[in-house]
């Protein structure tokens, strides 16, 4: 069973106690996969000044020059097609992990990618995953996704 640190805003929770606390099985699935999903692969204008230990974990949501010239349709498709890609290497890191409990393997991600009706620059993005400890949808939340 693999456990992970909790975090709120990027801090880590600490426990009346005295603890620090810690996530596991849906909740540290939800907490990888949505770190998976808001962290940026490096790409030109987003590079960084060490190396990666994994450079293929994340997405390109945040690389603009990817949607240059595109129609708002073609920015969209592009967009499904990044969290495609990201959500599939995950489960590519997932299978090559020995230790995940039944909670922690996802079985099922589904996601909704639509214009903000207030602010047509950005995408609402709304995931859902399924974990082999219920067959239950579980939501990840809503990220707003801004491509202009």
């Amino acid at each position: 069973m693999a456990v992970g640190l909790k975090f709120i805003e990027g801090d880590f929770v600490i426990t009346p106690s005295g603890n620090i606390e810690i996530v596991e099985q849906s909740k540290k699935c939800a907490r990888d996969l949505g770190k998976m999903a808001v962290t940026n692969k490096e790409f030109y204008g987003n590079e960084t000044t060490y190396s990666r230990y994994n450079p293929n974990y994340g997405t390109e949501l945040n690389n603009r020059s990817l949607y240059a010239g595109l129609s708002r349709q073609s920015i969209r498709d592009t967009v499904i097609q990044l969290l495609n890609q990201a959500f599939t290497y995950y489960k590519v890191l997932q299978e090559n992990r020995k230790n995940l409990d039944m909670g922690e393997i996802i079985t099922g991600i589904n996601f909704e990618v639509y214009y903000d009706l207030d602010d047509l620059r950005t995408l609402v993005i709304e995931i859902k995953y399924s974990t082999a400890e219920s067959n239950q949808e579980l939501t990840l939340g809503q990220y707003l996704q801004p491509v202009t």
